[in-house]
């Protein structure tokens, strides 16, 4: 059955006045729904959402309706589940939980069960970490689509305090204990399990680069061979070749071989097949952040030095075999940070970046194989849409990165 936000996004999407029976055709939806599919159109006018006309219903345009129907989209393109999302209730929750730092079971007068549907809703969202289960703790992460939604229900969100590296850290140490012990107990799950994320993570990574395809079109792209329709063949091939670059660092992690320049330029080349003439070439040209020109990038008669200088400190890192925790992800960031700055190529750098970001974080047993959702704007503002560069910001949240990848896998592999 229909629902109104069913109807709503299909009224919006059309963009013309539809009769009842042109929705429930355009919703392949049986003539016996008619009634409750007429009852949900009076339902959105007596919500100011719609408008009954002499040839049928329309959307009423509206900064309400624009934003509802932008959040509508948002779920879309990322395949999360906006009737269950785009609810009051669930609104109330989101607002509750962000003023705190953690919150448990004891913060919210619900029935369990449908405190553990607010949960796994929005963990599996990539909005929420689960620290522990038993007993629940959690903490939401923050996200302008959560702000967005509590302002769509009038709920508007305050600045609130978020839990410090130094709370996090024991949580993050026992969890990669547990996560170390189960792997070892069946490494074959894992290497599935990491097949089978890797796809949210190169969709991830192309957003960020402004490349349209959704999360459904790049599963179906990539597992099933069925292209979306309307859509362009570089944004296509972007994904494909993202795709080939990134199954290259993990079986060069898998093999146990380190990055070297000629590894980056391959994994380089990889990602920008669709772009022959840049692709796996150190540029020689001046470039800019789009977005944020003041982002400080090599002068191209410096990259050849500095890019040798950062592999030199990358060896001797790795040469020392045993780094604490602390060490792994000061360094991380400042790896990160330090190659995105220098800024090699002509176009591709970020993703390349988190290629081999990636690489360093696996090849020292930190299992990293997505930036959940929620975390995607704290860590563009915290790279190359930071206006000053930060590596604290950066450590922080792959951090918070490291730890959902690790409930990830723990929650599979138990």
């Amino acid at each position: 059955m229909a629902t109104a936000l069913d109807v709503f996004e299909l009224l919006y999407t059309q963009g013309t006045t539809c009769s009842p029976q042109e929705v429930l055709h355009l919703l392949h939806k049986p003539a016996a729904e008619y009634s409750c599919l007429y009852q949900t159109l009076l339902r959105l006018q007596t919500e100011n959402l719609i408008q009954k006309t002499p040839a049928g219903f329309q959307v009423i345009l509206s900064a309400r309706s624009e934003l509802l129907y932008r959040l509508i989209r948002f779920c879309l393109a990322n395949d999360l589940k906006y009737n269950d999302l785009l609810e009051r209730n669930v609104a109330s929750f989101i607002r509750k939980a962000w003023v705190l730092k953690q919150f448990s079971a004891a913060d919210f007068a619900l029935n369990p069960r449908t405190l553990t549907r607010y949960v796994n809703l929005l963990d599996q969202s990539g909005f929420l970490i689960i620290l522990s289960r038993k007993p629940l703790l959690a903490l939401l992460l923050r996200h302008s689509f959560l702000h967005k939604v509590c302002e769509y229900f009038g709920r508007a969100l305050p600045r609130a305090p978020f839990l410090t590296r130094e709370e996090l850290w024991p949580r993050l140490q026992r969890e990669l204990r547990f996560f170390h012990r189960l792997r070892k107990k069946n490494e074959r799950k894992y290497a599935a399990l990491t097949e089978n994320y890797q796809l949210r993570f190169i969709q991830h990574s192309l957003n960020l680069e402004g490349n349209p395809i959704t999360l459904p079109q790049t599963v179906k792209l990539l597992q099933q061979q069925i292209v979306p329709a309307m859509m362009s063949l570089e944004a296509m091939e972007e994904v494909r070749n993202y795709q080939r670059a990134m199954e290259a660092m993990l079986k060069d992690v898998t093999g146990g071989k380190p990055l070297t320049l000629q590894s980056i330029l391959n994994y380089h080349y990889l990602a920008l097949r669709h772009k022959p003439e840049i692709a796996g070439q150190i540029r020689n040209v001046s470039v800019f952040i789009k977005n944020n020109p003041g982002f400080k990038i090599s002068t191209p008669e410096r990259i050849q030095e500095k890019v040798e200088v950062l592999l030199q400190r990358y060896n001797a890192f790795i040469a020392r075999k045993k780094h604490s925790l602390r060490e792994v992800f000061h360094f991380a960031a400042q790896f990160h940070n330090e190659f995105q700055h220098i800024h090699p190529f002509i176009d591709g750098n970020s993703r390349t970046t988190r290629l081999i970001t990636f690489h360093l974080l696996r090849s020292v047993g930190l299992p990293i194989i997505d930036i959940p959702l929620g975390l995607l704007e704290e860590y563009l503002s915290s790279t190359k849409g930071a206006l000053k560069r930060n590596d604290q910001r950066l450590k922080k949240v792959l951090e918070l990165a490291i730890f959902y990848n690790v409930r990830l896998f723990t929650e599979q592999l138990k």
